[in-house]
């Protein structure tokens, strides 16, 4: 319990929960704050709920050949149970990604955008017995590389060769009383 004296009444002012004040690293508040605009002789009372969390850590590959190679840069999406974004987080160069002060819940790991379609998503339970969620890698299945053609080239014809103009009498004509002058 805080009880904040002498704010300005004339502006709002903005109220946060300092995580590093918690009894433990793997706790979180439920929101980041509120803003709040003092009147004088009315209290105003703020919860924050402080819940327990957990960590989800993996990487992301790309299955190439039979052979799993890292994939860096791509978006990795933490859903909840409702199918709702609840955090993200883009893969390193080793294809390495973390999720901290994820609270206790069930939830679904997404490639974002066109690889949602080649990965299986991973579901993965934040809980009082397993807080901790260790490798949990998502591999997308690359295409396969096309195979070279071994077809002969097509065939070409030439292009026809152009034809010289014939002259018209108007054109002759014109011609010829130019060259009188």
């Amino acid at each position: 319990v805080a009880y904040l004296t002498a704010l300005p009444t004339t502006r709002a002012t903005d109220v946060t929960l300092a995580q590093d004040t918690l009894p433990s690293p793997t706790m979180t508040s439920l929101h980041a704050g509120n803003s709040v605009l003092p009147r004088p002789t009315a209290p105003v009372t703020i919860d924050f709920p402080v819940v327990p969390t957990g960590e989800i850590d993996g990487r992301v590959y790309a299955m190439r050949q039979g052979l799993r190679a890292p994939l860096s840069g791509v978006m990795v999406e933490l859903r909840n149970d409702k199918g709702e974004v609840a955090d993200f987080k883009i893969s390193a160069y080793d294809g390495y990604f973390l999720f901290t002060a994820v609270p206790y819940d069930k939830y679904t790991l997404e490639l974002a955008g066109d690889r949602r379609k080649t990965a299986k998503p991973r579901s993965v339970v934040v809980g009082r017995e397993q807080p901790l969620q260790s490798n949990v890698d998502i591999v997308a299945l690359e295409p396969e590389p096309a195979a070279p053609s071994i077809a002969p080239p097509p065939q070409t014809t030439p292009a026809p060769e152009p034809k010289p103009a014939t002259p018209t009498p108007e054109r002759s004509a014109a011609t010829a009383s130019q060259a009188e002058t």
